[in-house]
């Protein structure tokens, strides 16, 4: 008894298979991208929080790092206007109102989706600043 392959159906199948693998690849990237540029926004803003101490009129020391948290908010942000709008405005005047709505801004990113809605603008403004006094 001969069996019957039919082409056709084994086409289909193959055919299928390659395109559901295809699919699947795709969607997978998708989400995996969205998930990375979440953490790396994230980590921005964590870096920036940690890092804005160095605006304190009274600091002394390298600021090095701020300016290298601050350099990198056109690129990961590139996709915000607001935040590129506060970031331009706070490079054209430095002063605690721009800083507060540029982080604000970042924090209120769409991917970043950090609740602030319990700070006040003292807390997000206010730096911990513990000096060595050696008298």
């Amino acid at each position: 008894m001969d069996i019957i392959v039919n082409t056709d159906f084994i086409n289909t199948v193959i055919t299928s298979i390659i395109t559901s693998g295809i699919i699947g690849v795709f969607i997978s990237e998708y989400y995996q991208r969205k998930t990375l540029v979440k953490i790396m926004k994230r980590d921005f803003v964590i870096e920036l929080f940690a890092n804005r101490f160095m605006l304190q009129a009274d600091y002394s020391g390298d600021a090095n790092e701020l300016n290298k948290c601050l350099g990198k908010i056109p690129i990961i942000f590139s996709d915000n206007e607001e935040v590129i709008n506060c970031y331009d405005k706070f490079l054209s005047e430095i002063n605690e109102k721009n800083l507060l709505r540029l982080i604000k801004s970042v924090c209120q990113d769409k991917t970043v989706n950090i609740d602030i809605s319990n700070w006040d603008n003292k807390m997000i403004i206010k730096t911990l600043s513990i000096k060595n006094d050696n008298s």
